[in-house]
């Protein structure tokens, strides 16, 4: 049995790697000790705060001594099953090198609709209950969750709680098995609730999405169809390219020979939308405020790069425009259909152009010197040098506050 992360030490250990955690003190009120006992303790009701995001509610636990015990929970599950998330890096650059093989194959893309929201708890409490390996400590919390859950009416595995990822993965793993183990199918990878299968071109004339519908039903699970596609990839140098979205890439493939294909990597339209939106969000929001340096670093931190500061030095995630989307190719820099290129031209009109309502109230309320400063930031140039720029956590707060859930 593998209990270290729920031990008094092991739960400093959790506090010391996340600066979210560090204010825990070791002794007396909200500490360290007062989480141990509550772990060894009975069940409790977790609480949970509820903050909108897009379409979905996002949560976390309301107690800060709870977060920690959701975390050292979380972590003793991944050891004991040796389930985990997968790396989406690593995930893409298999896509790639998979995309890049010169046989003929299909390419399905599937959605898993409502994914963490279609989870069954009583399923994943059973199993937890059932695993004689997991420490009770770890099983007490997690159940102390799933009970907060029902009081406040959250269906499924709440989104935004770090043991959520972990529990799906578990909860698909059948399916994983059944994806990986059929006869035609060449590779497949998951991340969440986004599958990509490879296959061979026997499978044009087989309903593998009718398949993986009678594989899911039985779970609770099911596809959403509208972002279901396929792909016939037939090889040859006479074919003309072809374009797949997955994880915030878009993949064009075009045949160069009967071994290979060239993959080329760029920026999902979606993602770039989404990027544009928020640039329009930043703007919208100095025309309320009228703050340049705010504006100005809105933008300088999302054509380029920063660390999330407050982890401990050497742990600090890199964030931006780079560490976003690694894998883009760079022989895309210099295209002027590129997702970079669309940025930098998008930034650009919005400063510089009269064609939108925006741009005009930037032009009423900004010099020309102050919008060409600006204009001078760069999508491409960001992804290319990777340079960081420093920003303490007020400000990354501030920064962020505008556009944070678009």
């Amino acid at each position: 049995m593998f209990s270290s992360y729920m031990t008094l030490a092991g739960l400093r250990d959790i506090r010391h790697s996340d600066p979210r955690l560090e204010a825990i003190p070791d002794t007396g009120t909200g500490s360290i000790e007062v989480a141990h006992r509550r772990a060894m303790g009975p069940m409790w009701t977790m609480k949970l705060c509820r903050c909108p995001r897009g379409k979905f509610d996002v949560y976390q636990p309301a107690d800060m001594l709870d977060r920690l015990l959701i975390s050292a929970a979380t972590k003793t599950f991944s050891k004991v099953t040796r389930v985990k998330q997968a790396n989406r890096h690593l995930v893409n650059a298999t896509v790639e090198n998979m995309l890049s093989e010169g046989i003929p194959f299909v390419v399905h893309r599937f959605d898993l609709r409502q994914f963490y929201e279609s989870i069954p708890r009583d399923q994943i409490e059973k199993r937890l209950i059932d695993d004689l390996d997991l420490p009770r400590s770890a099983v007490r919390v997690m159940r102390s969750l799933f009970q907060g859950c029902t009081e406040q009416g959250v269906v499924g595995l709440p989104r935004g709680v770090s043991s959520s990822g972990v529990l799906s993965e578990a909860y698909l793993l059948p399916i994983d098995r059944a994806l990986a183990d059929h006869d035609h199918i060449y590779f497949y990878s998951r991340y969440v609730d986004d599958i990509i299968v490879v296959s061979s071109v026997e499978t044009k004339d087989l309903d593998l999405k009718s398949w993986l519908r009678a594989e899911l039903q039985p779970r609770g699970l099911q596809l959403n169809d509208e972002k279901s596609q396929n792909f016939t990839i037939e090889g040859g140098t006479n074919m003309p390219p072809t374009h797949i979205d997955f994880l915030g890439y878009r993949y064009t493939i075009t045949p160069r020979n009967k071994n290979t294909n060239l993959v080329s990597i760029d920026i999902a339209p979606a993602k770039i939308a989404k990027i544009a939106s928020r640039l329009c969000l930043s703007a919208r929001a100095f025309l309320i405020d009228h703050d340049y340096e705010l504006f100005e670093d809105r933008i300088r931190a999302l054509s380029g790069n920063y660390r999330i500061p407050g982890w401990q030095k050497g742990q600090q995630p890199k964030v931006g425009i780079f560490y976003s989307y690694p894998a883009v190719t760079a022989s895309t820099y210099d295209k002027v259909e590129s997702g970079l290129s669309k940025l930098d031209s998008f930034l650009r009109a919005l400063l510089l152009g009269r064609k939108t309502s925006i741009s005009n109230s930037l032009a009423a309320a900004l010099t020309l010197e102050q919008r060409r400063r600006l204009a001078r930031y760069s999508f491409t140039a960001g992804h290319r040098t990777r340079k960081l720029t420093k920003f303490n956590s007020q400000r990354v707060g501030k920064i962020v506050r505008c556009w944070k859930y678009a």
